[in-house]
Formats: structure tokens, sequence, C-alpha cells
């Protein structure tokens, strides 16, 4: 058993929400261990090649650019990989005990049957392997190998056993070309248990009740010599020992199999007359013995007992400060149960997950729209909406949230697939629930592109047996039956509680509600009701990317925080030490000399290949002066490497060499010192390194420029195992000619690469350890307060003379949640923090400078300008609500907004008495031009409301009209409970908007189409409330001083609506609140603390500052011509005109080398490392 005691923080999940809050952990320089249950990280997304609102995917955007020289940059969905991050795959939590500030976790590791520094995914396997079961990564609708890759696209391309269907035949071992692969234990991991009996009839009947009633992997043996044979070549862990038999009799066996394996638990079974004897071989060391014959449940708890210990003897014990449980949810599995849609049943019925797979290029169809029971073309679809959600019968009262989205993002790929003339897509819903931002428009797209939205429950589905087809019946509007035909129904199956949810909440003592998910606080949608564990992502609930990624980098904030962690410690985020600093200067005064250091390992297939002919071939390359070979138990080293290693001094590793494990791949430090001696005296200033497919290439990288004291960027790390190996395996003739000559592209692709490096580092300076936030509402002072924990000194600026934003004028949550004592809450904390210094009045007049350095001057009501240095802004403007007069609704005194009636109800001299009846109009100020959007807000203040007039007046009339009731997640219950209450909901097309009429008596008359009874109707109203909805505060000219875009609605543009939804596209500066989008409180807290986690890096004030070695955009100022047209056309805002020097400057920290400036400079100025023309037509040759 191992035990680290450190201050570590605890990721569960490898989801997109586990891989967020592990990046914004590490990049704060936080240590991680992040546990994934599966055999690969990536969760539900890795399921999906396609993702809303682009359609594409673009999960590698999560990776950090401030700190892209210490992760490696590489496809998301293909795994994580960084130094600070530990990913245990295949490992579950078995226990966990809580102290005053850390966890004491127990893991449990699956070990991996295939190992996976030897395996190159050549595939050759699954080729001999005879099992073949269904495939869950495509949802049972493909069929895979029991050794097989975890996911299509996974790289390095290491493979697995699913150790529940292996039937352990060996074919896989004979045919892997590097050893990789052992055979697979059991359910009890490696555990493994001979049976040592004469007679065959115990010996086999004693294997077969193991394997089949206790799953373990069981070898048997019918004599002693046989058992110690086994024994010697194999390892076991218990042995079921008969005393008496021929030959070696058991007690000899005994004491031979101790001196083999001293640990080996042993049971002697014998007969009555020969339990003296199995007393006496207890002495010597047998645990126990069963007396012939014997019940085997009486065996089975012995031997279940041992693997137990064994397991727990191997379990991992980690001391954590903090947990962040990211474990995603499940979905609703229609089949059981009344099963109304026949899925499982009838052809072409599939989930909304099963039709992504069926999308994919990668899945069981290929990419093809194809039915997979029959292969019947898919022409015309239908969606049915809510199947598992907003369902009483199913016990699932709450709005999975995402479904309606996921349904028109797959009803728009299916139309393109079939062409604009072909085919018909339409979707079946109660309400469209597009409130996310970019939803409304979405919409609008799919109905343009031909998607009917057809607002209906459907009856039943049947399938018509002549003609292949599901045959859907539903009710209109006006009670007509309405029949169609189609090929294939999607049900969009709703979420569940993951399914280690129930164990984790109780190993870590988090309550649950009633439909299974963690309870969180009020105001805080990341916090439990256990001290320092914290909840991420669809963990409470399935939700989209964008809340995803703010919830969890929420979680980890909070987690950094209840590590102690502050930026004046020793714990903060720094730039990888740059190996070989002082030789740089040197370096970039010579002419390339590239050495070549080939690490074969225990390749077989590689051995035939001529390593003469391959270092002959090398070194006709201009600049290569030295080649090397290495690696443990490599036989390919040629006899010419070898006689230059003896000629120049080197000593090869020898015994009396110190043997250490390198951190990168498993090589030797010793001999790698040894070999890159050698090439340090050949005077090699660049170095390649082939080696096979690396989980981190980074640390590969950082290990050989380390021993051979170079800077990273002269490293180049290049795979030559796996393109040479996949050529042999697909050439039954096995051509090494060919696969010698594959070798040699890959690794003159590098040296192409390295000869063009300029051996250059960029200054990155040190981060002003003070932040301005802009906006004093709850946004804001959420900002202020997580950065001030980090020891950050925060200015937080409101223009205004009060802080507190929106939430001045809401009392209470539609949860019954006090506002108005959490906005105390967090205005004593503000004005009473001493990190924190307030200042009304004031606005921001300029802003100049880069990340980490923004000069801003303040300028404050009657007191004058104040001009202050920043490392980071975050921007927190908030929200207000739309202008009635700009609602196409008359004034008058019963017409009131929701503002106006929380405000009314919140009155202790709130009369109803003379109200009998309120009408509720929602969207009444947006989801139309100019503000085409959902304020997604409306709707909960409307049930809230609704809720409230009923709780004081039972018998008052509340009418809600509304287009979709936006109730999503549990607001859906609150949706329940009004209609149940007697709130009348009634729905309306937004071309036929409801009307007011204001009398001159002061009646009010509202007009609506009502849909059901297909006529215009009249509700006598005392109040209308209208729900005008909200607009951003942020102004053009704010937008316009921090130099970062407002998006068509006026809401600050984030840099991606998905991956990066606090950030902006100029460095350092973040958006907050619901200054990007509108958003519920817990959601506006969320983002405050996920702008303050993504701020440390700008904030750092020793440990950020270091030497880059990224490529970055570079200036040739002998060239330039000053007309600044790079400075206008870069979109990272990474060029400026610095009118101190009169030259263009580059900030290193913001520049992508996307090349656009180079592309619009018309003098050739400006260039960017690795795209000089040479460079690129050399690369492009090599390639050929």
């Amino acid at each position: 058993m191992s035990s680290e005691r450190n201050r570590s923080v605890l990721v569960v999940g490898g989801g997109i929400s586990g891989m967020r809050a592990a990046l914004d952990l590490a990049n704060a320089g936080c240590r991680v261990i992040l546990v994934e249950k599966q055999g690969t990280t990536g969760g539900w997304l890795s399921m999906l090649d396609h993702q809303f609102p682009t359609n594409g995917c673009g999960m590698c955007r999560m990776l950090p650019h401030t700190a892209a020289d210490i992760g490696d940059q590489q496809c998301l969905r293909k795994g994580l990989a960084h130094p600070k991050i530990e990913i245990v795959k295949g490992a579950r939590i078995l226990e966990a005990g809580a102290g005053p500030d850390s966890f004491t976790v127990r893991l449990r590791r699956q070990l991996p049957s295939v190992d996976p520094s030897l395996c190159m995914g050549c595939g050759v396997c699954a080729g001999v392997c005879p099992v073949e079961v269904s495939d869950p990564f495509n949802c049972g609708l493909s069929k895979k190998k029991a050794i097989h890759p975890p996911i299509p696209h996974s790289w390095p391309a290491r493979f697995v056993i699913d150790t529940a269907v292996c039937n352990r035949c060996g074919a896989c071992i004979e045919v892997c070309p590097t050893g990789a692969i052992r055979l697979p234990g059991s359910i009890w991991g490696d555990f493994r248990v001979l049976v040592v009996d004469d007679e065959a009839i115990v010996r086999n009947s004693t294997r077969d009740w193991l394997q089949e009633e206790g799953g373990f992997a069981v070898d048997t043996a019918e004599s002693g010599l046989d058992a110690i044979a086994l024994l010697q070549r194999g390892n076991y862990h218990l042995m079921l020992l008969d005393i008496k038999m021929p030959g070696m009799d058991g007690v000899e066996v005994l004491r031979k199999a101790k001196e083999i394996r001293p640990d080996l638990v042993v049971i002697m079974m014998t007969a009555y007359a020969t339990v003296e004897t199995a007393v006496d071989a207890m002495k010597i060391g047998a645990l126990d013995y069963l007396v012939k014959p014997f019940d085997p449940e009486a065996l089975l708890p012995k031997v279940e007992a041992e693997a137990r210990k064994h397991q727990a003897a191997s379990d991992r014990i980690i001391d954590v400060g903090a947990v962040v449980l990211a474990t995603g949810c499940s979905l609703f599995d229609p089949a059981p149960g009344k099963n109304p849609y026949g899925y499982g049943v009838i052809p072409g019925v599939v989930t909304s997950i099963e039709f992504e797979r069926i999308l994919s290029g990668t899945g069981p169809t290929l990419g093809r729209l194809v039915r997979v029971e029959d292969g019947r073309p898919i022409r015309n679809i239908a969606w049915i909406q809510c199947v598992g959600s907003r369902d009483l019968q199913t016990e699932a009262d709450f709005c999975s949230a995402i479904c309606c989205m996921i349904s028109l993002k797959q009803a728009l790929l299916a139309k393109e697939r079939l062409g604009a003339d072909g085919g018909d897509a339409a979707v079946f819903y109660m309400d469209l629930r597009t409130a996310e931002k970019g939803g409304q428009q979405y919409r609008e797209a799919a109905e343009a592109a031909g998607i009917r939205l057809i607002r209906a429950r459907i009856h039943s589905l049947t399938h018509d047996p002549e003609s292949g087809e599901i045959v859907l019946r539903w009710m209109d509007d006006g009670g007509a039956a309405v029949i169609e035909r189609k090929d294939m129904v999607v049900l969009a199956v709703g979420q569940r509680p993951s399914e280690d949810m129930a164990h984790l909440a109780e190993v870590f003592g988090i309550r649950r509600n009633a439909a299974g998910f963690p309870e969180v606080q009020a105001f805080d949608s990341s916090a439990t009701a256990c001290k320092n564990v914290w909840i991420a992502g669809a963990a409470f609930g399935l939700t989209s990317i964008r809340t995803s990624m703010i919830s969890a980098s929420a979680a980890a904030c909070e987690a950094l925080a209840a590590q102690g962690y502050r930026i004046d410690g020793q714990d903060g985020a720094s730039l990888p030490k740059v190996h070989g600093e002082e030789r740089l200067a040197a370096i970039a005064r010579q002419v390339p000399r590239i050495g070549v250091l080939l690490l074969v390992g225990a390749d077989r297939m590689l051995q035939p290949i001529d390593p003469a002919a391959i270092e002959a071939r090398l070194r006709e390359q201009p600049d290569v002066v030295w080649v090397g070979w290495g690696g443990k138990e490599s036989g390919l080293r040629s006899q010419e490497s070898e006689d230059r290693r003896k000629k120049s001094g080197v000593r090869s590793q020898d015994t009396e060499s110190i043997r250490q494990e390198s951190e990168a791949g498993g090589w030797e430090k010793g001999e790698m010192e040894a070999v890159l001696a050698e090439a340090a005296a050949a005077g090699v200033n660049r170095l390649l390194v082939g080696t096979g497919p690396l989980d981190v290439p980074s640390e590969t990288r950082r290990f050989f420029a380390t021993i051979g004291r170079l800077p990273e960027m002269l490293v180049e790390v290049v795979d030559i195992h796996t393109p040479v190996l996949r050529r042999l395996v697909g050439d039954a003739a096995s051509d090494f000619h060919e696969a010698a000559e594959e070798m040699v592209r890959s690794i003159r692709r590098g040296i192409s690469r390295l000869r063009w490096v300029t051996p250059e580092l960029r200054r990155v300076d040190a981060g002003v350890p003070k932040a301005l936030v802009v906006g004093a509402g709850v946004a804001g002072m959420t900002a202020a307060l997580s950065l001030a924990r980090f020891g950050v000194h925060v200015d937080l600026v409101e223009k205004s003379d009060r802080i507190g934003g929106r939430a001045n004028h809401i009392e209470q949550t539609i949860d019954g949640a006090s506002v108005r004592e959490f906005r105390k809450q967090l205005v004593d904390a503000v004005s009473q923090h001493p990190s924190v210094t307030c200042r009304t009045g004031t606005h921001v007049a300029s802003c100049n400078g880069r990340a980490g350095r923004f000069r801003i001057v303040l300028e404050q009501d009657d007191r004058g300008i104040v001009e202050e240095t920043y490392g980071a802004v975050i921007l927190a403007t908030g929200i207000r609500e739309t202008d009635p007069s700009l609602c196409p609704y008359p004034t008058a005194d019963g017409i009131v907004t929701q503002l106006a009636f929380e405000k009314f109800l919140a009155d202790p001299a709130c009369d109803l008495s003379g109200i009998d009846s309120v009408v509720m109009i929602q969207c009444a100020g947006t989801r139309q031009a100019p503000r085409n959007y959902c304020s997604r807000v409306c709707c909960a203040t409307s049930l809230k409301h609704a809720m409230a007039l009923k709780a004081r007046k039972p018998d008052i009339d509340v009418f809600v009209l509304y287009r979709d009731m936006m109730a999503v997640g549990s607001v859906e219950s609150v949706y329940t409970q009004a209609r149940k209450a007697g709130v009348m909901f009634l729905s309306f097309d937004p071309d036929r908007m409801p009307t007011v009429h204001a009398t001159e008596e002061g009646r009010l008359t509202v007009s609506t189409f009502e849909r059901i009874v297909g006529r215009q109707i009249e509700i006598e109203a005392d109040r209308v409330v209208l729900a005008v909805g909200m607009v951003p505060e942020a102004d053009p000219v704010l937008c316009g001083i921090f130099g970062i875009d407002r998006d068509e609605h006026g809401f600050f543009r984030e840099a991606d609506i998905k991956w990066h939804p606090v950030r902006t596209e100029r460095e350092g500066i973040f958006v907050a609140g619901a200054a990007v989008a509108p958003a519920p409180i817990p959601e506006v807290v969320a983002t405050a603390r996920a702008c303050a986690i993504q701020a440390l890096p700008y904030l750092l004030p020793k440990s950020s500052s270091g030497w880059m070695q990224r490529p970055t955009a570079s200036v040739r100022h002998s060239l330039c011509s000053l007309c600044e047209q790079c400075v206008a056309a870069c979109p990272f805002h990474a060029r400026s005109l610095d009118p101190d020097i009169d030259r263009i400057v580059i900030d290193p920290m913001a520049c992508r080398a996307c090349g656009i400036c180079a592309a619009v400079c018309p003098n050739d100025a400006a260039v960017v490392e690795g795209l000089l023309a040479r460079h690129v037509f050399e690369t492009i040759e090599e390639g050929l």
C-alpha cells in the first residue's frame, strides 16, 4: 500500500468538466490527481463529433495558452497531458476519511492487461482475437473485439482488454510485436489462483466453481512438479493444494512453493485421515485447510477474503486538501417499464446519443445515414423531446436542460447530409428550450434550413412490417389525429445521476435530492454540504458545454482557496526552467548541428530493419552530425555507432552506473547520459529523439533537454515506431525496406523542423499582483473577494454611488432563498476586506499596456483622476431591465414590469384585496428583433411571482402567456407546482403576440389566440406583468477602452462561446456575470469565480516571470514602415506601437503565432517562426 502526503486536489471524473478544473488548478501551480474510472478521458464529449453552436469540436481550446510551454498542446479528444496533472485511469474511490482540512482517500485501480509503455497500437492483436461483443462506445450498435482501443481516436492508441468477456485464449500474446500483452486476471484484478490436485474431478470442479461463482482467474496442475513449474513461470497469489498426491506430496510442494514465492497464500485440501498432516503444514506456512469433500460455499469466502486483502495491499492512499466531483451524468434508458416508444423493439428507434454515433465517421455506419438494424437509408427523421424528462411517470420532474439544443443540432446535421431537396426532419416538443446564449438564433437557423418544429406530444409509435417505416400518431391543436411515417425516430433522452454518485455521496457525506443529484447551496451551485467537496459540470444535472466550463472553473477556484493558496507564496505557477539557457547565445551564432537519437526499445518487429542503412541515410541529411541508438533491450544499435562510442572514451552503461528511470517513458537515465555525452562530444546543438508514441511528449522533451543541456525548443520528439509497425502489420509480405523508408521520412520531417528553429527566448515579465474589477454587482463583488483570498489586491470600481447591482432590486430566488441577505453578506465582506478597495462613482477613462501590466486611468466623481497598474481586468458591468417603452404594449397604471412587481410583492404594505386577476406576458421585449435572445431569468421570475400570489390569495386568477416556458433544470418542478396550484398557462406564437387594451376606466383587457380552442380570447386583468427581458450595461465606449468586442446584442463577446465563456480575445481581460449573457444568480457567482482562477497567471508577482520558448511572431524592424496594418489585423491584441521607441512590439503571452500579421504586412517585416517560406516548402517536400 502506497501513501502520499501532499496538498493536492483530487478531481474525480475525466470528462470536459474534470479536465477544465484540473487545467485551471494546474495552471495555478497546484498538483492535481485526476481519477477516471474508464480507460480514457473525454467523457460524453469523446462520443460527439459535433457540438452546438459551431457544429464542430474545439475541445482543444481548453488548453492553456499562457502556460503553453508547460502542458502538451494536443487534441483533447485523444487525451489530456500536463506535467502537474497525474491521470489515474481505470480507478475508483473506495473510501475517504475527512480530517480538519484534508481527506485521506483510498483508490483502487484495475491493472491494465496491456502494458501502455509497450503497446504501439498496431492492432494485430484485435485481428486474431476470437471474441466479439457489443461496443459500448458505439452504444451497442457495432461490435468490438475483447482487445481494442478504448476509443477510436485515442492517441497514443493503447489497446485494452475487456476482462469481462476475454476467454484468455492467448492468441493476442503470440502475435504482439512488442510483448505488451499479458492475460487479464478477473474482476479481482491480477489476483490469480492455482488449484493442485491429482484427481481431475476435484481439480476441474473447484476451478469451475471459482471461475463461475467467484469470477476468479484460475489455473490447474495435476501434480506437484507441474505446480512448481507454473509457480516459476507465473505470478500466483493463492494455491489450493492437495496433500496426498503421487510423487511429490503436498507438504513438499508447500516447502518448495514458499521458497519460490514466500508471500504465496496456501490452503491445504485433505481427507479426514490427513488432518494432522494439514495442521503440520500450517506450521510451515499454510494458511488453512479444508477437509474433503468440502462444500464449495465454504471455500468461496476464504478465497474472496484473500483476494480482498491482496487488492487492499495494492490500493493507493492519497492525502488531498480538496475534492472536485466531475463525474458527469448517465442517460435515461427508455427500454424498461412501459416503453411507449418501442425502444429496442421497433427498428429505427434510437436515443439521441446513439444518433450521435450514427452521425460520426467512427460510428457503426461510418457516418452514413442508414439504419443499423437493416441498412435502410434514412430520409425522414423525427425527434421526440422529453423522453425521461418532464415526466412524472418516470419520476423525472425536472428538465434536462440541453436536449432541445441537441435535437436541433442533430436535425441540422442530418439535413445537411440529406441535401437541400431530400428528406424531412421534424422535432416534436412541448417547450423548445433554447435559452442558452446563441440558442434563439440557432433555432431560427434550424427553421430556415427546413426543419419542422411541431408543438405536440406523440401518442404512440408502431412499426409497419411491410414498408419498414415507423408510424407516428398524435393530435394537432384542433384535436384531429395526425399520422406520419418516418425511417428513424430519435428519442431525446433525459439525464440521470451518474452511476457512481450514490457511492460517492456516501463516501464524502453529500446529501442528494429526490432525483438523486447532489444538493448544492442556494447561491453556490458547486458547494456541497461536505466541507471542501465541490461539484462541477453535469454531476448535478445535464448541462451545456458552456455551463460545464464555468462550473468547473468555479469549483477549481474554491478548491484552490481551500488549499490556502496565495500568490505571494510558493504555490504559484511558473514557466518551466530553460535548460541550456547559458548556451543559447552561443548556439544562436552557430550553424545547426543536429544529433539524432533513436530509441528502439524491445519492438520485435523492428529488429530486421538494417540500422547501418538507416544511419547512413540520416548522415546524408544536411546539418546531421551525429546518430545514436538507445533504449532498454535495444538490439538495433549499429556496430559503427558502438565503435564511435569506444573511440570517444564515453563509457557504456555498466553495473556501476546509477540507473534511474526518467519520468518520460521509462528510459534509463544512466544510459541516456552516456549516449548524450557522445552527442555533446560531436558538437550537437539540436537534438531529435525518435521513440514510440508518448502520452506526455513534453516530459520526454524536458527530460532529454535536461540531460543534453539544451533549451527545449531545440529538442524534437518524433514517433518512429507507429508508422513503421503499421506499415509492417498492413503488409503480409513485411516489406522491411519500405518500413525503413517510412522511419527515415518521419525523422527527416523532424530534422526539417529543427533546422529552422530560431534559438531565441522571449522574456515574460512578472505580473502585477493587483486586479481591476469593473462593476460592483454580485459578479463583481464575488470576483473581488475570490481574488482577495489569493492575496491579490483588488480595486472594485462602480460607476453609481451604491454597490449591489441588480440584486438590490430582488428579494428572493424561486427556491425561497433570501437575495437580500446574500447581498448584505457580499457587501459587508467587500467593505471589510483589507485587500479590496471599493471605488464608487468611478469609471474607467483609458487602458494601455498588456496582460500582466495594464496601465489604467480611473476618473472619480469629485475626486479627480487615479492612474494604476493592474495585472488583470474583470468586467462585471451586469444587465438592466429593458425599457418597457421599447415594447409593443401601452403604458397604464396596471401594466408593470417584473422588477416593479417584485418590489410591489416585497412591500410589507402589499394589498391584494383589489386584485383578482393577474396576467403575465412572457417574451414581451426579447426573442424578437432587435433583442433576439432569451433573457433566461424571466420565466423563473414569473413562476416565482405566480406561486407567491397563489400562496397569499389562493382564489386569485393567474394567467401566464408564453412562447416556451424556459423552466430549465429544477425550475421545472416549480412549473409543475404552479399548474397544480391553478395557474393557467397559455402558449402563443410570435406572429400572434398577445395585445393589451387599457380602457378609460382603468380596466385592462388582454387578448390572445388560444391554440387549443382555435380562437381569440380575452382576459380581464387587474394587473398585467410584462417580462420585458434584460439588456446589457456594456457600452461601446467601455469596449473601445479595453479593446474588446460586443456581440450583435450588445453583450461582451467572449473568446469562445463554449470553451472560453469568461475570457475575451484580449489576454488578461475577463468578463463575469450577466455582462456576457443573462444568467441566474448561481451562474453569475460561478462566472465570477471562473474569472478569478483564470486571471491568476497574469497576477503572479514572482514565479510567473521567465523565458517563453513557444513560437511567436517577430518584427524585422529594418523592413518595418510602421504602417500598423499588423496591429489592426491582430485578433489577439498582441501587437502595438510603442511610442517611446517608435517600434512595433509584441506581447509574447498574447501572441498565438497565427500568421495573420505576416499575411497583411506589405514589407515582409512581420514573420512567424515555423512559417517562413523556405521552412514550409522544405517540410512539404519531406512529407512527399
